[in-house]
């Protein structure tokens, strides 16, 4: 899952998108005026799946076991290398690059002997919160105690096979949306949110599962009632 910034009638609002992958792949767009815990959660309703989101806050209302985003995690972590370089009080011994992250080496092994990895990545994870998250350095801090809040739900990708250790899947069509949002200024009411929702939905359906759109279009033209 995915969500960005989406005005309607000069208000500020979100597009919230969820991406499942496979031979029925599926792009799912909801508009909605805020992003609290309620809105992922009444999104996920009975899902039962292990989604993948990123650090948002929001996610924490579904139930069920989760897999946060190590790409936002690793970028966080290299911005902070970068003010750590220039400044030293941030977070002294933190280099913030790969060596300091516990980040699992095995991503690419095959799902059968992904759970044979041990556990010393949560220890190290663990071991990384604690040392920093009493810190007086801001941003070392506030890094250190999203690895304390979020240590249970790293390494799901590993624990259950075919999970994705990152939310790329709904990142990547999330960014039409955005680039539209930039040159149309989002939509004017909403009408217009609801049509953009329909309509990335079915397109974006339709070209992940490989699909010709004009063909597609075609053929649920001339369907008395079309399933989409």
């Amino acid at each position: 899952m995915d969500e960005t910034g989406w005005r309607q009638g000069g208000l500020n609002g979100y597009l919230w998108v969820q991406a499942t992958d496979g031979p029925q792949a599926t792009r799912l767009y909801t508009y909605d005026r805020s992003r609290p815990g309620q809105v992922a959660r009444d999104l996920l309703g009975d899902f039962g799946g292990v989604p993948s989101t990123d650090l948002h806050a929001a996610y924490d209302q579904y139930a069920g076991p989760k897999q946060r985003c190590w790409a936002h995690l690793l970028r966080d972590a290299h911005t902070l290398a970068r003010r750590i370089r220039t400044n030293r009080t941030c977070g002294r011994g933190w280099t913030g690059s790969r060596r300091s992250l516990p980040v699992p080496t095995r991503w690419t092994w095959p799902p059968a002997r992904r759970g044979s990895v041990p556990g010393s990545p949560e220890r190290r994870t663990r071991a990384l919160a604690s040392c920093y998250r009493r810190t007086a350095a801001p941003p070392a801090r506030g890094l250190a105690l999203r690895l304390h809040r979020y240590e249970s739900e790293l390494l799901e990708f590993i624990r259950t096979p075919g999970v994705n250790p990152t939310n790329n899947l709904a990142e990547r069509p999330m960014r039409p949306q955005v680039i539209a949002r930039k040159l149309s200024r989002s939509s004017r009411g909403a009408a217009g949110s609801a049509i953009r929702c329909d309509l990335a939905t079915v397109f974006h359906t339709w070209a992940a599962r490989g699909l010709n759109p004009f063909t597609a279009c075609l053929e649920a033209l001339q369907t008395p009632s079309p399933q989409l």
